[in-house]
């Protein structure tokens, strides 16, 4: 019995045009990945972050001294690294502000740092 009255009712749902849909899933975003690579000191183009975490990845193929630092629009600074010697690292940082940055980058040896919005 209840079986026909589902048959029933879907039976008057689809005579009235009202039909089931299939959904789309919604693809999960692509990260934004920005990638930088050098074996001296330079300040990079202006590349746009959206506010929340940035993920770096660096390395230093090198023994003297690596840092990068990065400036906001109004050349506010915050380090993202300063050391000494070969390295490959990957630290998390929250950007608060969304728009556009640079990076101000010392090296005498060969370096890349990636950069990761997810």
């Amino acid at each position: 019995m209840k079986h026909c009255l589902f048959l029933a009712l879907l039976a008057g749902l689809l005579a009235c045009g009202i039909s089931s849909q299939q959904t789309t899933p919604i693809p999960a975003s692509t990260p934004v990945v920005i990638t930088f690579g050098g074996d001296s000191e330079v300040i990079t183009e202006s590349f746009d972050l959206s506010a929340g975490p940035l993920n770096v990845l660096f390395s230093h193929r090198g023994d003297g001294r690596f840092y990068a630092v990065l400036l906001d629009s109004t050349d506010n600074r915050t380090v993202l690294i300063d050391t000494i010697g070969r390295l490959t690292k990957s630290e998390t940082y929250t950007i608060e502000t969304a728009g556009p940055y640079r990076l101000d980058i010392f090296s005498q040896s060969g370096w890349t740092i990636q950069l990761e919005q997810p």
